[in-house]
């Protein structure tokens, strides 16, 4: 495919993105490789060093000598990845911004695909995409059809993912990321962004694709993870309807890996996440179910 250059302003790029990273020297390279593809090449990539110990330090300082788009700062001490995210931000210079994950990637087309549907990031809070949910050998899609997403249902469910397409002044005055919360930090982001902004928007194209391989089979419970269900619980408490109430509370049961009765579904099952419910009350009850499905994603 034939790269796309967009450049009014060669000093200003259309889209910055912005990406934390902390010792993932073994998986930042993909990453920043499915960038350097992009087909829509006007962007800057800001990429914020928290406090690695091993080599990435010296990796960032030769890409960004040998590829001027990528700009690399670096905290000294690790200050966690909403601070290293909002620094990022901070510098960035783009009219519009995204984000990458370390260990994830881009698709080739997936600037440029945000890039010909900025005029629905200009009329919504924000748009986002489908994603390639990887398990190593096996992928699948996950997403919706082209659709507004409201409030309403961004606070049963963080619908949006990890990573969306936003005007950077947008995510800049709601105040980037909460360095306050301990995890679930994007879905609290999209939720204030959809407080002010109003709807976001669903593009029905798969062009991120999330690597789950090196997680699959983690049978640990993630404190941070279950302290930050708690912490969306207890922020939006105010704003959350019943329905919202009860999908909260079935995310905390799962991050907290409770064991999943019939009566926990019944009372916390809804016409939004009967799937999860359903998966969930299987694999709490049955978990060979769980094992026969982990290897067969594995490949």
């Amino acid at each position: 495919m034939t790269a796309t250059t967009l450049e009014p302003n060669k000093s200003k790029p259309l889209v910055s993105i912005y990406m934390p990273t902390h010792n993932r020297l073994s998986l930042l390279p993909r990453a920043v490789k499915s960038i350097q593809a992009q087909t829509f090449t006007n962007f800057e990539a800001i990429i914020v060093d928290d406090g690695s110990s091993d080599e990435t330090a010296q990796y960032l300082n030769q890409l960004s000598n040998e590829d001027p788009r990528f700009r690399v700062y670096r905290h000294e001490s690790p200050k966690g990845a909403c601070a290293a995210r909002n620094l990022a931000i901070s510098m960035a210079r783009g009219e519009y911004i995204t984000g990458l994950d370390d260990d994830d990637e881009f698709t080739p087309d997936r600037l440029l695909f945000f890039w010909n549907n900025r005029a629905l990031a200009d009329k919504y809070g924000f748009v986002f995409t489908s994603q390639y949910w990887s398990y190593g050998q096996r992928r699948k899609v996950l997403g919706f059809n082209e659709q507004r997403l409201t409030l309403d249902r961004l606070l049963s469910f963080n619908y949006a993912g990890n990573q969306v397409f936003i005007q950077t002044e947008k995510l800049r005055a709601i105040g980037g990321f909460d360095a306050a919360m301990p995890a679930c930090q994007d879905w609290d982001t999209w939720i204030r962004a959809c407080q002010k902004y109003g709807d976001a928007y669903s593009l029905n194209k798969p062009t991120y694709i999330t690597h789950t391989e090196h997680e699959l089979g983690r049978i640990s419970v993630s404190k941070n993870k279950v302290l930050g269900h708690e912490k969306i619980i207890e922020k939006y408490a105010g704003i959350s309807s019943r329905r919202n109430a009860r999908d909260q509370k079935f995310l905390l049961c799962r991050a907290r890996r409770e064991k999943f009765t019939i009566f926990c579904f019944i009372k916390l099952a809804t016409l939004r996440n009967w799937r999860l419910a359903v998966r969930y009350l299987l694999s709490s009850n049955f978990p060979y179910l769980s094992a026969i499905r982990l290897k067969i994603l594995k490949g």
